[in-house]
Order: C-alpha cells, then structure tokens, then sequence
C-alpha cells in the first residue's frame, strides 16, 4: 500500500508542479490547447491542463537586431506590436528582418553589397527605412530606427 501512495504523492506533485504558470510582470503568454492558440495569460498565476495546454512567451518591448551584408552593417531597431499577427505572418521574425534588409538594401545599393560607399549610405538611409516601416507594418511589427554604417 506504501507503494502506491508513493506513486500518488509524486503523479500529484507532477500535475501540480506542470500546471501552474506563472506570468512574470510586464510579459504575456500566449495558451495553446492542442496546438491552437486558445488566449493570452497576463501577469500572474494561471492554472494549465498539462499535457493538453501549452505556454509561450510572447516578445514585447522594443529589441534590435543587426546585419552584415558585404561591407554595410544593418542595425534595425523595431517592437512588435501585435504578436498574434506576427505569428500568423511570420515563422521566424530575425530571417524574416535579415531577408527584407538584404533584399532593400539591393533595390538601393545593387546587388554588389561590397561596393557600397558610405555616401550612397546616407542616400538612402531615409528611403530604406521606409521601405522597412511599409514592409514590417502589416504584421504588427513597429521599426523605430534603422541604422546603415559601413563596416
């Protein structure tokens, strides 16, 4: 009978310890219920079915990400907005950054990133970047700052 109550004790233990999530301040979680996104867990505890449910953190706040391509280093400065959006459009959002740079700094600069010089930089700084704005937008990604140095 010890034995068995040692089995209860520690398959009780299990479900508690996986089905409590605690939501840090000033982060959100996004619920899944066998595999389909169900909610959102604000700041504090939630109770989850384990094995059933699962939690991922969602991104917020403002990040950065930088590039090299050839001799010109890209530092995009961005916040998302809207998660839920972004993961509907976007599986990955740093190939998804590193893609759209790339394929705007080619409409300005050519396809020859190694050639660049630092005044064609500062020519198109304000257009790239509002390339970047128009391209990120719709899937609830704000860009705040682009920055072109040659490296």
């Amino acid at each position: 009978m010890s034995a068995a109550l040692v089995v209860f004790v520690l398959f009780a233990g299990f479900i508690a310890a996986t089905s409590l999530r605690v939501v840090p301040k000033g982060q959100v979680f996004i619920k899944e219920r066998l595999g389909r996104q169900s909610g959102e867990l604000k700041p504090g505890i939630h109770f989850i079915f384990p094995l059933i449910d699962r939690t991922i953190r969602q991104e917020s706040g403002p990040a950065s990400k930088s590039f090299q391509f050839g001799r010109v280093k890209v530092s995009i400065g961005y916040e998302i907005e809207d998660g839920d959006l972004l993961r509907r459009s976007v599986a990955d959002i740093d190939s998804a950054l590193r893609m759209g740079a790339e394929a705007r700094l080619k409409k300005y600069l050519g396809d020859d990133l190694s050639r660049a010089g630092s005044v064609e930089l500062s020519r198109v700084k304000s257009d790239f970047a509002r390339d970047m704005t128009d391209l990120f937008h719709p899937w609830g990604v704000k860009v705040r700052d682009v920055e072109l140095v040659m490296a």
